[in-house]
């Protein structure tokens, strides 16, 4: 259900999309360096939350992380 409705959201949400997109430029420049700081530890702790289609989202990278990392979740 919640797959097949999201495109009707998107549609709705487009003003909030672009409001968050606009949000992220504005504080890019601390997005970036927070980001480098967290990167720069060898094991970063990286959470991934999310219901539906979210936590599909975080569970398809869990591997991608393990791999880059060289640990286990």
């Amino acid at each position: 259900m919640e797959v097949s409705i999201q495109p009707k959201r998107f549609v709705v949400n487009l003003n909030c999309g672009k409001k968050t997109y606009l949000k992220l430029l504005e504080e890019k420049e601390q997005i970036v360096a927070l980001l480098e700081k967290v990167l720069k530890n060898d094991y970063p702790n990286v959470v991934l939350t999310g219901a539906g289609s979210s936590a599909f989202i975080g569970e398809s990278l869990v591997g991608y992380f393990q791999k880059e990392w060289g640990v286990p979740c």
